[in-house]
């Protein structure tokens, strides 16, 4: 099995990879780790995701968190017409990121598979809007950090009523 290694991705010492994947019509991903983080949007069409072994259906608006040590690829076929964007960052962000701010859900935590989550129309808006930003961007450590920050945001539930009293009246 291949192990991709963020320095090949990135050889220019960015800390965000992005990327629009937008497969051939019969296409096949093998299955791969890597050492970095991952997570992708399934924008349109459809596909399979490959994780240790098995194969699991892949839908538009659902979005994909792939740790390091998980064994992933995908698959597609003639008619599916699979889309979607990728982005993956420098582990040590990740993991800085995460020891002060906890994410919602048990994304990218150890010990759990790949979490994949359905996002609403207004999340969907919401993480292009922030690929948009990061994809203009240096990609440096700050620009990771954003977007990082803003899909837990986005990932936040939202609490309908609830006021933060630090805010001035």
């Amino acid at each position: 099995m291949a192990t991709l290694r963020w320095h090949a991705v990135c050889p220019g010492g960015e800390k965000i990879h992005l990327a629009c994947v937008l497969p051939p019509s019969k296409w096949l991903a093998v299955e791969h780790t890597h050492d970095f983080y991952e997570c992708f949007l399934v924008e349109r069409g459809h596909g399979r995701h490959l994780v240790s072994g098995e194969e699991f259906p892949l839908y538009p608006g659902e979005l994909h968190f792939i740790r390091p040590e998980h064994s992933h690829g995908f698959k597609s076929g003639r008619a599916e017409q699979l889309c979607f964007t990728n982005i993956a960052f420098k582990a040590s962000l990740v993991e800085a990121i995460r020891r002060r701010h906890s994410y919602p859900h048990p994304v990218w935590k150890a010990g759990c598979g790949p979490q994949a989550i359905v996002l609403n129309q207004h999340q969907s808006q919401q993480f292009v809007g922030l690929v948009s930003e990061v994809a203009a961007s240096p990609r440096e450590s700050v620009d990771a950090a954003y977007f990082l920050l803003g899909l837990r945001r986005l990932l936040r539930p939202i609490t309908k009523g609830a006021v933060d009293s630090n805010l001035p009246a």
